[in-house]
């Protein structure tokens, strides 16, 4: 316990530790935010149609496609 109090002192009071500790959290939120941020798929009305689609208030959502093959 006393070498985690001494690492946290180190961080906080020291500026290589702060350094650190900027380093450590950025690299942090930016594993979250690849792994936790959506994705964005672009589909081509070419290659792709809808084959199930739900109501979605007064429109349409598509939740499966199906791929037609390019021409």
């Amino acid at each position: 316990m006393y070498m985690i109090e001494n690492f946290g002192g180190w961080i906080l009071d020291t500026r290589r530790g702060m350094f650190f500790g900027v380093v450590v959290l950025m690299l942090t939120m930016g594993v979250l935010w690849k792994t936790k941020a959506p994705s964005l798929t672009t589909l081509s009305s070419r290659e792709f149609e809808c084959s199930l689609a739900i109501p979605d208030g007064l429109n349409t959502k598509c939740i499966e496609y199906v791929y037609k093959g390019s021409k």
